[in-house]
């Protein structure tokens, strides 16, 4: 099968919308499609002091985290560069948020002897799921084709942090935050 096809008619967004930019782009589609992430980053950083002067900070991260997921869950259903774009700047502006979350939660929680690992932690577990969540997608995408991937691994990790968001409305060292 080639890459970018799904088991379906429809090809996968990437595949089917980098080829035909919309008028007047310089450069790659893909590459712009590519730069939005760390631009809309910054951006939604910028006003994280606001944010978190509204909303728990553990809180936020794991709506910022569900927004992540979801953005890239649905991917196979844009059939636009535009709505492909929208989504990958909601990806983005949710990473801008939560890089600098987990960072000041972790650093809060332990003491200063410990930060360094708290953050060390934090990158490991980072790095262990961009190791895995391709593999997953890979073997569902084996059994159930490419489009089931995005659909499959993207509910479980809603479901995961569905239930973490209950966790913590639960715990007790939470409900004063």
């Amino acid at each position: 099968m080639p890459a970018g096809r799904t088991d379906g008619p429809r090809r996968l967004v990437p595949a089917r919308t980098c080829a035909a930019a919309p008028p007047g782009r310089i450069g790659s589609p893909a590459g712009t499609l590519r730069r939005l992430v760390p631009a809309r980053a910054f951006c939604a950083a910028l006003g994280l002091g606001p944010l978190t002067r509204r909303v728990a900070e553990h809180r936020l991260l794991i709506a910022a985290i569900a927004l992540a997921v979801a953005a890239i869950a649905v991917t196979p259903l844009l059939d636009s560069w535009a709505l492909l774009a929208a989504a990958i700047c909601l990806r983005g502006a949710a990473q801008g948020l939560n890089l600098p979350l987990m960072m000041s939660i972790a650093a809060r929680a332990v003491g200063p002897g410990l930060q360094g690992r708290a953050a060390a932690l934090r990158i490991t577990f980072n790095r262990l799921g961009g190791a895995l969540v391709p593999v997953a997608m890979g073997a569902v995408a084996e059994f159930a084709g490419v489009e089931a991937a995005f659909y499959t691994v993207g509910a479980a990790g809603l479901a995961a942090i569905g239930l973490l968001a209950v966790w913590t409305a639960r715990a007790p060292a939470f409900r004063a935050r």
